[in-house]
């Protein structure tokens, strides 16, 4: 009987043991204060584990992770933000650090994003002097526009099948959110009632969309149909990012250098803060964990 108590004591402890080491199965990259000023963060969705992944000497921001979590995409300052030229360039890094890549040279480009697959990736850029789309191999070479409007358009991702580009633009005089065939055909508005509109994610399964209005989270059917608003914050949000599985939501509470990291469900119930009390961080993306 003791040996069996013992036994079963064992297995629990492993078992606790293995639970408590066991590695995340999701992570959250973001923006937050490092020693040179902006820096690429990833975090558990609870709060734990918080590491650096950027080591630029210059402002990182806006990142974005591969399907599997293996790789980082973001955007640095490549010169002193004063200065006159092509400022900030898109990078690529490993989920650990490790083997930073600079991707483009021309202009000054923000907001990347990985296709599904992982091989291409989608950002905005002002090399001819508006606000346009691109699509770059993720290993480099040459890159070409999606996009080719007098509109200002911003915050682009993939669909879930790699089909199509969801993004934000002021195509039709107020900033609302549109798809685009990754060919720039079909170019198609979702939000048409009124109301600014920015800031689009696809859930995992490509049925839901969700965005900022009105300084608070929404979401809408992926047709842009049934909009519905999530959040009731007393401070403005930003950047929703649904979990891999789909049902929570991270976003940005507050304003940039005062601004907290949040998860909701994504029906809108229990909006906590994740770091309650750490330093502040701003435009989340949720992702696999790519690590061991």
């Amino acid at each position: 009987m003791r040996g069996t108590c013992f036994s079963v004591c064992c297995l629990l402890a492993l078992a606790l043991c293995a639970r408590l080491t066991a590695a995340p199965k999701s992570q959250i990259v973001f923006t937050g204060l490092g020693q040179y000023g902006e820096t690429i963060f990833a975090i558990a969705p609870d709060g734990t584990g918080l590491r650096q992944i950027s080591t630029n000497t210059r402002n990182c921001f806006l990142p974005a992770l591969s399907a599997d979590g293996k790789k980082v995409v973001y955007a640095a300052d490549t010169i002193a933000p004063s200065a006159p030229g092509d400022n900030t360039q898109i990078f690529i890094i490993n989920s650990d650090g490790t083997g930073r890549k600079q991707l483009t040279s021309k202009g000054n480009n923000y907001d990347p994003a990985f296709s599904p697959d992982g091989k291409q990736v989608i950002y905005w850029s002002t090399r001819d002097g508006r606000q346009d789309l691109y699509l770059i191999n993720a290993d480099g070479g040459e890159d070409g526009k999606v996009s080719d409007t007098p509109a200002h358009e911003g915050s682009p991702s993939f669909s879930p099948d790699g089909k199509k580009i969801l993004f934000q633009s002021d195509n039709d005089g107020e900033m609302a959110i549109y798809t685009v065939d990754i060919d720039g055909a079909n170019l198609t508005r979702l939000t048409l009632d009124a109301g600014k509109a920015y800031e689009p994610a696809y859930s995992p399964d490509g049925r839901f969309i969700a965005f900022k209005r009105d300084e608070q989270i929404w979401i809408m059917d992926a047709d842009g149909a049934n909009a519905k608003q999530l959040t009731h914050a007393t401070q403005p949000v930003y950047r929703p990012s649904f979990s891999p599985d789909g049902l929570q939501i991270v976003y940005q509470y507050g304003s940039f250098y005062s601004s907290r990291l949040y998860i909701m469900q994504a029906d809108g119930r229990n909006p906590h803060d994740i770091r309650p009390g750490s330093p502040d961080g701003w435009s989340p993306r949720w992702g696999a964990y790519g690590g061991k």
